[in-house]
């Protein structure tokens, strides 16, 4: 499956070109506390080219706590498209501060639970392949 990851380094993409080879598109929401610059007009393109699936992710910081990150995105996005699905991108310190793997999806877990996401992070999964990401 193709699955193109879009984000303001992109600029402005081809969005019916990019429908054209795609089914399921991933773009950034957020870095940290920063709105990526394209969210809005991502969004709205890829609604309009009638993707199956949109993917929406967010960088999670090391500056404030996972809370901070969610509350922040919950006031991004107020309401969720049926045929959206949102993922948190844990990478550097916001992985490495954990140091073992029952820590980090303790942690994500708790993401889960503050977000009232029902789901288990351990071992974690990723959709709709429910392939193990580690």
């Amino acid at each position: 499956m193709i699955f193109p990851d879009i984000s303001a380094y992109q600029g402005r993409v081809n969005w019916p070109l990019i429908r054209q080879n795609c089914d399921v598109v991933a773009f950034k929401i957020s870095d940290g506390d920063q709105l990526d610059p394209q969210f809005a007009y991502n969004r709205l393109q890829a609604h309009a080219q009638n993707f199956r699936e949109v993917w929406l992710y967010h960088y999670m910081g090391t500056y404030h706590t996972n809370e901070y990150y969610i509350n922040f995105l919950k006031n991004i996005l107020v309401a969720l498209h049926p045929n959206e699905f949102i993922f948190l991108d844990w990478e550097g310190n916001a992985i490495t501060d954990y140091t073992r793997r029952d820590q980090l999806a303790q942690a994500i877990q708790n993401v889960f639970n503050f977000c009232g996401i029902y789901g288990s992070a351990s071992p974690i999964t990723a959709h709709p392949t429910n392939r193990p990401l580690w």
